[in-house]
């Protein structure tokens, strides 16, 4: 089943968006499976990303991460949003199945990402909604597919690379043990009408 992104306008209505759960570890073999949660929207000028965790005291290399291809006339350019457990934020254009490529990065000024936390009935919890201006999007790759009715692969994840919590979870399911964010590893994305 595709993963629904609204379009929408006016300001993001969180509460009545459709949320995408990270809950695939492939590899755990302990049972450290921070459970995740991701909102994508598409305004009338900006793309709306709110990802958070629920971790305990999550190392500084603690992650979530967003891999979109959007891109109409370059299928296999991804965008890759990453929010950091201390608040550091990386928006970078990567290109599928080249391992190594320095990615080329969105310039922090030209986005917006407040970061939160707290606690609730569920747990202790961190996370950031990031704003990207459309425009800014268009200027890294091109025209892309975030009108009603397109859709596009694309995958959420949570992932840590320190021990003695190492974790590599996604939405859909994703090969850790190869690349996981290559094409093959993503799910259907489909832009609706909200």
């Amino acid at each position: 089943m595709p993963f629904k992104v609204s379009k929408i306008s006016g300001p993001p209505q969180f509460d009545s968006l459709p949320i995408a759960k990270v809950t695939r570890y492939p590899l755990e073999k302990r049972d450290y499976k921070p459970y995740a949660q991701c909102i994508l929207c598409v305004g009338e000028s900006a793309l709306t990303l709110r990802m958070w965790a629920f971790e305990v005291s999550p190392s500084e290399d603690s992650s979530l991460r967003c891999v979109l291809y959007l891109y109409k006339q370059d299928p296999e350019r991804a965008v890759c949003m990453d929010v950091y457990s201390r608040g550091h934020i990386r928006v970078a254009l990567l290109r599928a199945g080249e391992e190594g490529e320095e990615p080329v990065q969105l310039e922090s000024e030209s986005y917006t990402a407040p970061p939160f936390g707290g606690e609730d009935l569920q747990g202790v919890y961190w996370g950031s909604t990031l704003t990207v201006p459309l425009e800014a999007l268009r200027a890294m790759g091109g025209p892309l597919a975030l009108e009603a009715g397109d859709s596009f692969p694309g995958n959420f994840y949570k992932l840590c690379t320190r021990q003695p919590f190492v974790h590599s979870g996604s939405c859909f399911p994703a090969d850790f043990a190869a690349n996981p964010y290559t094409k093959d590893n993503m799910g259907d994305f489909q832009v609706v009408p909200y």
